[in-house]
């Protein structure tokens, strides 16, 4: 455990000394709230509008109209910026030649992987956690419904989980970030658009494709469930796919 945290924070403070980290932070935040104060103008534009109605108000549903829509666009950003994270996560070692260095210091190879993933996940997890600061101003001024909005963010955390697995494996392939950071973007459009493809073939298949894509998974957080088996299916997902990083590392270590 002590090697996997030194090398959590060594991933870290290499992400924080980096502008890339800064720059994609920002983006990100940049973004989540341009579209949160379009949805809370909408939401105030029909607060007015249905206040002239009997019973108009009572229509209006914060969470659904803000909220929400607020935590739904941040896996559809999250899908473009994670790649791009996670795209130096070990071709940087590569490129720097310090690969060989790390992979012949005595830590072990999962040791290595996981500490990586848990580096950058630490970052994802500032990041998300910025975003509070828009709900927090809406908190200030009325009342919200914490619990949807809390297992929403736990959704997104594990979205951003098993996006961060895949692209620590495709930075494993290669020593060049562009096309790791490419392969982990179409890897996982496909992983997310699955399910549209899925109506394409028997009903057999249909439900394979349709339980294995990222989006199916993630709709029951937004109403404030957290379901067993959605949990399980990103922590699998995660599981999967630093077990092939280190299969992969493993082997090369040993040739």
């Amino acid at each position: 455990m002590r090697n996997i945290i030194a090398i959590a924070r060594r991933e870290v403070q290499s992400l924080f000394a980096s502008p890339l980290a800064y720059v994609l932070t920002s983006a990100f935040l940049l973004a989540v709230g341009y579209f949160f104060n379009i949805f809370v103008r909408y939401y105030s534009e029909a607060t007015l509008r249905m206040a002239q109605q009997p019973g108009g108000l009572e229509q209006l549903d914060l969470h659904e109209m803000v909220l929400r829509p607020m935590v739904a666009n941040m896996q559809f950003f999250m899908l473009v910026i994670i790649p791009l994270l996670t795209m130096r996560v070990i071709a940087e070692e590569r490129r720097q030649q310090t690969a060989e260095l790390l992979f012949t210091s005595p830590v072990t190879t999962l040791q290595v992987v996981v500490g990586k993933f848990a580096g950058t996940q630490v970052l994802v997890a500032v990041m998300v956690g910025l975003t509070l600061v828009f709900p927090l101003f809406l908190a200030a001024k009325t009342d919200i419904d914490w619990g949807p909005l809390l297992s929403g963010y736990l959704g997104v955390l594990l979205l951003g989980s098993s996006f961060i697995a895949v692209g620590v494996f495709f930075s494993a392939l290669t020593e060049h970030q562009i096309l790791a950071g490419v392969l982990s973007l179409l890897t996982l459009i496909a992983l997310w658009v699955m399910g549209l493809a899925a109506q394409l073939f028997d009903p057999a298949w249909r439900e394979v494709m349709e339980q294995a894509t990222f989006a199916r998974h993630f709709d029951d957080f937004h109403q404030g469930v957290i379901d067993t088996q959605h949990v399980v299916y990103y922590l699998s997902v995660t599981a999967f796919f630093l077990f092939l990083t280190h299969r992969w590392l493993d082997s090369e270590r040993w040739r």
